[in-house]
């Protein structure tokens, strides 16, 4: 599932013309993100960490 992931973030870098030996790592990021943020709101028992990650995954994608 996670390479799923993966592989979309990196289309999406690919689309927006991103430079190619950065789009594996720009697009593991974003998951790094939202999977850390969604461990640390159910350990802390507050959604707002993760809440703000996605409010910055746009910029995280397209910096």
């Amino acid at each position: 599932m996670t390479q799923t992931w993966v592989d979309a973030f990196t289309r999406i870098a690919t689309e927006s013309g991103l430079d190619a030996v950065d789009l594996r790592f720009r697009a593991q990021e974003p998951l790094i993100g939202i999977e850390g943020s969604l461990i640390f709101a159910r350990t802390a028992g507050n959604g707002a960490a993760f809440e703000r990650t996605l409010m910055l995954l746009p910029d995280s994608l397209f910096p």
